[in-house]
């Protein structure tokens, strides 16, 4: 299957992962989070560089969006979960989500937020290309788990090649 910037590895569509305390995030009432998530094995290039200016090529993305967009902070304040969803999940989920597109990094190792002179090391200029994060060893395999006891519609999963 392909995905908007390569092959897909994983993908979730519109998963209720339950209901937050809508007051605890400035909310009048409570709500239902979805989650989508979409893992993909990029290919739009032969050769990516990473933050560390190695080249890599088919680095592994991740983007994990809400019906609030990127905003997860709403699992903090889960009050109920649906089926296949339990606190521990909802946090492993939290922390996963950190990892949100590791491929669009602006900055190298070598610069930081406050300092974007160029890289002292490559000269490379912040924000002159889209540098890429490697994800941790094993990450997809901690993505799936996640959702290993969701039961899912028709058309709301694929489960892609492993590499």
């Amino acid at each position: 299957m392909n995905g908007l910037n390569g092959e897909t590895a994983f993908l979730v569509k519109d998963v209720l992962v339950g209901k937050y305390d809508g007051r605890a995030v400035g909310e009048s009432r409570n709500g239902h989070v979805t989650v989508t998530v979409r893992m993909e094995w990029l290919t739009r290039q032969d050769e990516y560089e990473t933050i560390a200016h190695e080249l890599v090529r088919r680095p592994l993305d991740f983007a994990i969006m809400t019906h609030r967009g990127a905003d997860t902070a709403m699992f903090e304040h889960m009050v109920d979960y649906a089926r296949g969803f339990d606190p521990a999940r909802v946090q492993e989920l939290a922390r996963l989500a950190a990892y949100h597109l590791p491929s669009m990094k602006a900055g190298c190792v070598h610069q930081s937020g406050v300092n974007k002179a160029p890289c002292p090391v490559t000269g490379y200029r912040w924000g002159s290309a889209w540098l890429v994060e490697p994800l941790p060893d094993g990450f997809l395999e901690r993505v799936k788990a996640v959702f290993a006891d969701v039961r899912f519609k028709p058309g709301q999963r694929y489960d892609g090649p492993m590499a």
